[in-house]
């Protein structure tokens, strides 16, 4: 069973007001070649499949033509990321054939999406986790777990009867309403718990979410445990696949990555995927993670394998990663083998700092078809910056003037000098010449006139 990870598509982003299409065209086209030169079985992208809630009718089209193109070879799923409108991207979902699936609601999550391999036998589940909202999502997973009959670990024992019959592989009917009695809801501290708690409701038998991202993503999961336990194809030694687009503690974000919260209120904790009873990974093979850009794996030991299979282009001078998809080989439900399949690349980004006469220079003409960052350091702005930055480097995109000497003072502790000092060595610095001795004068006189001000 080989399973293609890719995320982060982000159709219809631009990288400094550059137009990306034909980079994201050109993704495409790979994909598509990847998927038939490997023979993959169901390929995943894990959230982000557009860069805004409203893609442009172009962006749209470019998505459209891609999935009639990679649902001719292989299955698609793909789940709605924090960019995307989980109600456009989600619409006909149940229209859809059996080689695409859209998954948009959180409270479908327990139902797996069956990947077949070319002989017709089953070789793996997907559980497709959309990128989960506190406060939009946790009303309906609690709801859902009420539905299934499903106690929050750290519930008293005894509050409620689990029931024991099999998962209904129908989405539950919901509503996403919204929160009617705040007070009395727990908020977010910005701690996030290893194991988050949940909070039940008057009557002891619905539990009740708290409204931060490790609650949430701990709901999902219970129903994920749930089918895997006693769901249709329980005691198959398939694998199990779980999507996510979500901020797992431990990684590492880029600039280009918005809506990230600092300080671990959207992180979710690596150990929420361990879903065994009481030590050990449990039954997850794999989770193909979505929301950060740059390729990596996380997770500590005992979970479960997880990776960001990242962007498929960079959205940032920070991302110098070699970008790539992942490919995933299962024997059962043992991931065997992870493949780094490397992205095309339409231009290469690059930072070049230095003195003007040096950025000019031969050697980094190399770079002039490249999307350009370019910091001239000279000690004066030289004349005609930008025209000369553009004739050598006309895809140069971000052009920055930083004197040494601007530089040099942000490195001065203020609390070390005397202030009076600080100017001087900043006026002299900037008018590249030492200070007259009346200029010396003029500019104590004016300091002692400062400081008796504020005294």
């Amino acid at each position: 069973m080989k399973i293609l990870h890719t995320s982060d598509w982000h159709l219809g982003r631009s990288l400094h007001q550059a137009d990306l299409t034909p980079a994201f065209q050109l993704w495409i086209d790979h994909v598509v070649d990847t998927v038939r030169a490997h023979e993959v079985d169901a390929l995943l992208i894990s959230g982000d499949v557009y860069d805004t809630s409203t893609p442009s009718g172009s962006i749209v089209e470019l998505f459209s033509t891609a999935l009639r193109r990679l649902t001719e070879l292989t299955t698609v799923i793909a789940i709605s990321g924090n960019h995307d409108s989980a109600q456009r991207l989600g619409f006909g979902a149940d229209l859809f054939k059996d080689s695409l699936h859209i998954r948009t609601k959180s409270v479908d999550c327990g139902i797996p999406v069956p990947v077949y391999t070319k002989n017709g036998t089953l070789g793996a589940l997907v559980y497709p986790i959309p990128y989960l909202d506190p406060y939009m999502e946790k009303n309906a997973l609690a709801h859902a777990l009420e539905q299934h009959a499903i106690m929050l670990p750290n519930e008293e024992e005894g509050a409620s009867k689990r029931h024991n019959s099999p998962i209904a592989h129908k989405a539950p009917e919901h509503n996403r309403t919204p929160e009617n009695n705040k007070a009395s809801t727990p908020e977010c501290t910005g701690i996030v718990a290893e194991n988050p708690p949940s909070v039940m409701a008057e009557n002891n038998t619905q539990p009740r979410i708290q409204g931060n991202h490790p609650s949430v993503m701990k709901a999902a999961l219970e129903l994920i445990k749930k089918d895997c336990e006693e769901g249709e194809f329980s005691g198959e030694n398939v694998a199990r696949i779980v999507m996510a687009h979500a901020f797992v503690t431990g990684a590492q974000s880029s600039e280009s990555e918005r809506d990230i919260s600092v300080g671990g209120i959207d992180n979710v904790p690596s150990s929420l995927f361990r879903l065994g009873d009481t030590e050990g990974v449990g039954p997850l093979s794999y989770i193909a993670l979505g929301h950060l850009h740059s390729p990596q794996k996380v997770g500590v030991k005992g979970d479960p394998p997880m990776r960001y299979s990242g962007s498929p282009i960079a959205f940032s001078f920070t991302e110098t990663v070699q970008k790539s998809s992942a490919l995933l080989t299962f024997d059962g439900s043992q991931l065997t083998d992870t493949t780094l399949i490397p992205a095309p690349v339409w231009r290469p980004i690059r930072t070049i700092e230095g003195t003007l006469e040096s950025i000019l220079d031969a050697k980094n003409q190399a770079y002039r078809d490249a999307f350009a960052r370019i910091i001239v350091t000279d000690s004066s702005r030289p004349p005609h910056l930008i025209p000369l930055i553009h004739q050598a480097f006309p895809h140069a995109l971000d052009i920055h003037y930083r004197s040494s000497t601007q530089a040099h003072m942000a490195s001065i502790n203020p609390s070390i000098y005397n202030p009076l000092d600080i100017i001087m060595d900043f006026m002299k610095e900037t008018g590249g010449r030492n200070l007259t001795p009346e200029e010396k004068e003029l500019l104590s006189c004016v300091w002692d006139n400062v400081k008796a001000g504020e005294e």
